[in-house]
This record gives C-alpha cells, sequence and structure tokens, in this order.
C-alpha cells in the first residue's frame, strides 16, 4: 500500500491570487495572509513572489487578530 504525500500542495486559483493581492494591499505578513488563507507562511510566499507581490513582516497584532 502506498502513503499519500506528506505535502499535497493545492493549485492556486484566480480568486486565491487576487485574495492574495487584496491582503498584501492591506499590509498583512505572509504569516498572517497564510493564516487568513488556510496556507503555510511558505506557500504564501512563494506565490506572492511569483505574482510580484511584496509583502511586509510579521506584526504581533495581525496574529493575534488571526
Amino acid at each position: 500500500m502506498t502513503e499519500p504525500a506528506l505535502f499535497d500542495s493545492r493549485p492556486w486559483t484566480q480568486a486565491d491570487d487576487e485574495k492574495l493581492q487584496k491582503l498584501a494591499l492591506t499590509g498583512l505578513s505572509s504569516t498572517a495572509i497564510g493564516i487568513r488563507m488556510n496556507r503555510t507562511e511558505i506557500a504564501v510566499r512563494s506565490r506572492a513572489r511569483q505574482l510580484q507581490v511584496i509583502l511586509r513582516k510579521v506584526r504581533l497584532e495581525q496574529l493575534q487578530m488571526g
């Protein structure tokens, strides 16, 4: 029996890309965006880099709003 891959990635949709861009424009960090989109920080940063979206660094109050 084969085991499923540990990190099966969900493909990014156009709606996901638009949401990422919108959240980045509000000044949220990759960590905060990842929490809101149910994606890892690394996935958010990678996709933002592909889309040429600038992300902010982590701010504590963003994580508490979560």
